[in-house]
């Protein structure tokens, strides 16, 4: 018979994390053992932890950065869109000048004669 178990876990005496492993082997004569393997990773999981620590920084602060580009681009769409209408308005008024210019010069031509 053969089995295994891992796991890690925090000794709440001395404030250290282990990593355990369990093995049951079959032994001589037919016996069976038990063999148990404690590890300390208190070092390694301090790293992990801030690490994780780390992460959530960043993460939090690229969330924001997106809200704040995105919000970005609503703004600059919408002074796109007035910039837009506010070009055509000039292009009407413009046209509107140039048929006004032509009626003049139509209008001073036919008083010269």
């Amino acid at each position: 018979m053969y089995c295994y178990f891992d796991c890690i876990y925090r000794n709440t005496r001395d404030e250290k994390w282990y990593q355990c492993r369990d093995l049951c082997i079959d032994w001589i004569e037919k016996r069976s053992v038990r063999l148990h393997i404690a590890m300390d990773i208190t070092k390694n999981k301090h790293i992990e932890m801030q690490l994780e620590s780390m992460v959530k920084k960043k993460t939090s602060s690229l969330t924001k950065e997106i809200a704040r580009r995105k919000q970005t681009e609503i703004e600059l769409l919408q002074k796109s869109n007035y910039l837009e209408q506010a070009n055509l308005a000039l292009k009407s008024m413009l046209d509107h000048r140039e048929t006004e210019k032509r009626a003049i010069e139509e209008n001073t031509y036919l008083n010269s004669l």
